[in-house]
């Protein structure tokens, strides 16, 4: 072997070694960059405690037949009808550990905050362009993990379903994974948005296989974005028809979505309580029975009535309001009172101006870039601003939360050529 071989061999060698050294790091980053699943601790004690508990107490079945020998990576898509979709739909998909997207808000409260972290939950800006979720979904999908999402992108307040979400379509079409649907039938009657207290009746939590990554890939972001919808529309009231919900008070509460009288069209004259609805300004009394169904008004269902005062706003008028706001603090938590606003909507835009955490702030947003408010009954409505979460409390009545919430969703679906 001459010595310009061995040059040769050496030189090569040396490559490769250096190759490999830097292969070394990369692999590192690799499993680094991986989203582990959530505590196998914390599915533990939910499976042998909580499961149970909840199956027994609300009658709750399950019909796992169509994700059988499912495998990550996958999406699951859910219609979010109640505070309790994130159990309901782990319950599903158990002994699989999941990785669910949720709101940044919920990391704002310290109690839920480190039990949030051991499920190794994506967190996403509700209705603000995130693109660190999205990365991370995908570092998700590319990790093997089986990924929950809502597309509406918050929880209904009246059991019907709400708009999914733009972006939704596009997001599944660049994962190109499997498509599953898990829908709990009666959780959003069993656990009403709008009261505090749930009620005894039944749930059926069924499954779906929408379609495979490689169909979810050939569609168009459009027929994507309509197959997703129609699997995920859902009205609890219709499909659980002739099922009894027991509770105390079947009303209690719900003056924190319907603010509007049918009978003489006065705005936040309804009280609910008793079972009974009534407005002080015209005496109207209607009831609403243990099967959601009502009686002495011109609707037959809260969705209904909901959808019908929605449908009478005039979006040529604007909303204004006094408000408390609600903000992050510097250590992450929400105060919710850390300052006040003046704050109006109309169809082009959101105007706010007040002062938070003693710092004078006025913007405004156009209505295109909201497209919709996530509420808590009866007291706020929220949104991002520049990154910022800001909590925006109606006074001196909390229930007007909910028209700001409605107004706004209809001049969206202006928009989109929906009205």
């Amino acid at each position: 072997m001459n010595d310009n071989s061995k040059k040769t061999d050496i030189s090569s060698t040396q490559s490769a070694s250096k190759n490999e050294k830097k292969a070394k790091p990369k692999g590192k980053n690799n499993i680094k960059n991986k989203i582990k699943p959530p505590s196998l601790f914390l599915y533990i004690i939910g499976a042998l405690f909580v499961v149970p508990y909840l199956r027994l107490k609300y009658r709750i079945s399950i019909d796992k037949r169509a994700i059988r020998g499912m495998r990550g990576p996958a999406l699951v898509l859910a219609p979010h009808v109640s505070n309790f979709d994130h159990l309901l739909t782990a319950m599903a998909l158990m002994p699989h550990r999941v990785t669910y997207v949720v709101s940044e808000h919920f990391v704002t409260s310290p109690k839920l905050r480190p039990i949030l972290r051991r499920l190794n939950v994506i967190t996403k800006k509700m209705f603000y362009p995130d693109a660190q979720t999205v990365f991370n979904i995908i570092r998700a999908a590319k990790s093997g993990r089986i990924i929950v999402l809502f597309p509406e992108g918050r929880l209904t307040w009246y059991a019907r379903s709400l708009r999914v979400t733009d972006g939704t379509a596009e997001l599944a079409r660049k994962l190109g994974i499997d498509i599953y649907i898990v829908t709990s039938d009666g959780a959003g009657l069993t656990f009403p948005k709008w009261v505090k207290s749930k009620r005894r009746g039944k749930i059926h939590i069924r499954t779906e296989k929408l379609m495979t990554g490689e169909e979810a890939r050939s569609l168009s972001a459009d027929e994507l974005h309509k197959r997703i919808a129609a699997a995920i529309r859902h009205d609890d009231e219709a499909a659980m028809a002739g099922v009894r919900y027991r509770c105390r008070d079947t009303t209690l509460g719900l003056d924190g979505i319907l603010y509007k009288c049918p009978a003489c069209e006065r705005e936040f004259t309804l009280e609910t309580s008793g079972g009974h609805i009534r407005c002080s300004s015209c005496g109207l009394d209607a009831i609403l029975d243990e099967y959601y169904r009502l009686s002495g008004a011109p609707f037959d269902t809260i969705s209904d009535w909901y959808e019908w005062q929605r449908d009478k706003i005039d979006l040529d008028t604007s909303l204004e309001c006094d408000a408390r706001v609600g903000c992050v603090n510097s250590e992450g938590n929400m105060d919710k009172n850390a300052g006040v606003a003046k704050v109006k909507l109309d169809r082009h835009a959101l105007y706010f101006d007040g002062c938070v955490f003693g710092e004078n702030i006025a913007f405004s947003i156009p209505t295109e870039k909201l497209t919709a408010f996530p509420v808590t009954v009866g007291e706020e409505f929220d949104f991002y601003y520049n990154g910022r979460l800001f909590y925006i409390y109606p006074t001196p009545d909390g229930r007007a939360a909910i028209k700001w919430v409605s107004f706004l969703d209809r001049v969206t679906d202006e928009s989109k050529g929906k009205l």
